[in-house]
Formats: C-alpha cells, structure tokens, sequence
C-alpha cells in the first residue's frame, strides 16, 4: 500500500476488501472483485439479492469473513 501510494499522492491507499467513495467502487485484489461485485449488488437490489446470490455462487462464507477480516469502507466523494 505504500508503495500504490507513491504514485498518487493526493489519494489514501487503505486496506480493506471493498472501498465506496459514492461514485466509484473498488475491491482490494483479483479475488476480491467478486466481494466488489457482491456488494454492488447489495446496494442496487439490496442485502437479500446479495445473500441470495452469494450462496448461488457459493461465496457466501468467504464474503462473510473478507468483510470481517478487510472491511467494506465507505467515504464522502474526495474524501479519504
């Protein structure tokens, strides 16, 4: 993270699994898009699509513990 933050360094690199600035939504890794995209869903359609798709997929556990384990963080537009 120190290093991502050094080519831009008017931003806050920050650990977590899922980052929500309100307009732009990004997942900490390859893997993790599916947390991204999980999420997404959640906040369109709401948690029940987002549980119901998690366990279609059988992803429901590993989203459970990323967001536990990383966070899902939320911040105001250019904000960090």
């Amino acid at each position: 993270l120190q290093e991502l933050a050094s080519f831009a360094p008017t931003s806050r690199a920050q650990a977590a699994a899922v980052v929500d600035d309100g307009a732009v939504v990004t997942g900490g890794g390859v893997s993790l898009a599916i947390d991204a995209t999980l999420y997404l869903i959640g906040k369109i359609y709401g948690e029940d699509a987002r549980a119901e798709v998690a366990q279609v997929i059988e992803y429901d556990r590993a989203y459970d513990a990323n967001r536990a384990a990383l966070g899902h963080v939320q911040t105001e537009r250019g904000i960090p």
